[in-house]
């Protein structure tokens, strides 16, 4: 990975946990788990909706690429 993709991690990571940090270890990780649950879920119900094995914005793409090399 580069450091662009590990520092954008690391912010998403940071802004998910900024209101947590001062609380117990315990607590914080317990909300780490909730949090990363909820995710899960919520991304698979985005998933299940898709036509495709790929998104629509990488669909969007491709049709675009396709077209381009048609004209």
């Amino acid at each position: 990975m580069s450091n662009i993709v590990d520092n954008n991690l690391c912010k998403a990571f940071n802004s998910n946990i900024v209101e947590f940090r001062f609380k117990s270890i315990i607590t914080i990780l317990e909300e780490i788990r909730v949090n990363i649950m909820t995710r899960i879920v919520a991304k698979r119900n985005q998933w299940s909706s898709w036509k495709y094995n790929y998104g629509p914005l990488i669909k969007k793409k491709f049709n675009d690429i396709k077209k381009e090399g048609v004209d």
